[in-house]
């Protein structure tokens, strides 16, 4: 009787679906998303680097993204739907996510970038690295001077269009070692070539969307879950429009969850480290990674082991190189910050706190951001506290170590997004779908600055961009607490495809 009402329940949650139906609203989303694409590519050389900041058309990037993320908010009730139809509907709506977002990713090949610059400074690293010099011993700005390295001099007439559009070029290199390959192998494959960097964006984002869907069957999620990163506007725009190098990033995050998930924890911390030698962040995830060994001394002993000679090869070059007032790492740690209305608020409070005593003016920021970082910290190690080995609750728990850490970033770029959209399809959150319909907002400063008039943004403006995505994470807050992740979320309680 019991195997019978289950098999009877399994059968109603997978009742078919009219598949024309289903099958054309999946259609209409993939088109309507090409379309932004598409707009990207025939408006590009209004994007163009030679124009000005007030003639570059910031105000319709930014809505168009919004009404993007619209469109990309009508996936989650449309999986839901799919998820209630037969496995034929299933496949083929699976079969159109991986299919429409290759191509969205392939079109931006070719793409002008929308207001970004950065990758010029991976174009000179990469070539810096990839004649065999030490990107962090040596400031851009520096490369033509008399005392640079010959090979360096040279560099600079060679890739000297690149050189003149890498931003902070007064700064050496804020991005570690493992990033600076990524960005070698690009020059390898075609100098000072954006092509060729978005390439390996490319090779990037395929393995984030394969570790996806293996995570997604781990978790005993359907697969067409995926479809909440692999279409996702804003993913599709930072990391292949802009080419920022998140997409090198993710692959190994994702892939050191696969493996926690697997009960492999000394290999998640060899992938946790490469991920820490392409962007410092993945560094938070360390307690989740090593919590699992701690009643394991000498697989412990061997993790931290590991950890520790990568630290010392990530942290090598940079201090061979110098960690003086140039470096870019000591810029950041120093006084960086963005469009975070969160951190910007407490560092003014702090400011305000400061200004009756006699201290310099960067020791209230030092204090906020030491605070942020040892808030994310004791957020991480406070959900570790027991020893629950569960995929679903690893997962979850990453996620919420990786939100905090977004939340209280001093620097909220769209592009740092991507961090955490990784986990909209394991652990989908209303917070995930607020950040891609409000952050693009951020573009909005383009325009202000190109008329001169970037102080409405800041301190003002930005809350109309994070007062939405607050809100969201209020609900899903609430959510949360009538109905636990674990229980919402559990393993097999989907249609699988």
């Amino acid at each position: 009787m019991s195997v019978e009402m289950t098999s009877s329940s399994s059968s109603l949650r997978c009742m078919p679906a009219p598949s024309a139906a289903l099958i054309a609203a999946w259609l209409a989303i993939c088109v309507a998303l090409a379309g932004f694409a598409i707009a990207l590519l025939l408006f590009g050389e209004q994007f163009a680097w030679h124009r000005r900041l007030k003639d570059i058309p910031a105000l319709w990037l930014a809505g168009g993204l919004f009404a993007a993320g619209l469109v990309y908010a009508l996936i989650v009730p449309l999986i839901h739907w799919t998820l209630r139809s037969g496995p034929a509907s299933r496949r083929i709506a699976l079969c159109l996510v991986l299919l429409t977002g290759l191509v969205l990713r392939l079109m931006m090949i070719q793409a002008t970038p929308a207001l970004e610059d950065d990758f010029y400074r991976y174009l000179w690293d990469g070539a810096v690295t990839a004649e065999g010099h030490n990107p962090y011993a040596l400031a851009p700005a520096r490369a033509r001077a008399s005392d640079a390295p010959p090979g360096v001099q040279q560099l600079a007439k060679q890739g000297a269009l690149v050189l003149e559009r890498v931003n902070h070029p007064q700064l050496k290199t804020i991005y570690p070692p493992v990033s600076m390959a990524a960005f070698a192998l690009a020059y390898w494959i075609e100098p000072w070539s954006l092509r060729a960097w978005r390439l390996v964006c490319l090779l990037g984002e395929c393995l984030s969307v394969a570790l996806i869907l293996l995570l997604l069957g781990r978790l005993g999620r359907s697969q067409l879950w995926a479809a909440l990163y692999w279409l996702n506007p804003l993913v599709i725009k930072e990391l292949m429009n802009s080419g920022h190098m998140e997409a090198i990033v993710l692959p190994f995050v994702l892939g050191a969850l696969l493996l926690l998930v697997q009960r492999r924890p000394v290999l998640a911390s060899v992938s946790i480290g490469l991920a820490i030698g392409a962007k410092l962040w993945p560094v938070m995830l360390l307690p989740l990674i090593l919590r699992p060994l701690l009643a394991k001394p000498k697989r412990l002993l061997a993790a931290l082991s590991l950890l520790a000679l990568m630290a010392v090869a990530w942290a090598l070059p940079p201090w061979l190189g110098g960690l003086g007032s140039d470096s870019g790492f000591v810029a950041y740690a120093t006084y960086w910050q963005t469009n975070s209305a969160l951190f910007q608020s407490l560092q003014n409070a702090a400011r305000l706190l400061a200004s009756s005593f006699d201290v310099a003016r960067e020791t209230p920021g030092m204090i906020v951001r030491l605070a942020a970082a040892a808030t994310v910290a004791g957020f991480a190690i406070w959900l570790v506290r027991d020893d629950r080995d569960e995929p679903n609750t690893i997962v979850q728990r990453a996620g919420l170590i990786v939100l905090a850490l977004f939340l209280l970033s001093p620097a909220q770029f769209p592009w740092y997004a991507c961090w955490l959209l990784i986990f909209a399809p394991l652990v989908p959150l209303g917070v995930h779908v607020g950040i891609t319909v409000f952050l693009p907002l951020y573009y909005v400063s383009f325009y202000l600055i190109g008329i001169g008039d970037h102080d409405r943004f800041n301190p003002w403006l930005v809350w109309l961009e994070w007062l939405p995505i607050w809100a969201f994470l209020l609900c899903d807050a609430w959510r949360a607490w009538r109905q636990p992740l674990a229980v919402d979320l559990g393993a097999g309680k989907e249609c699988q495809i």
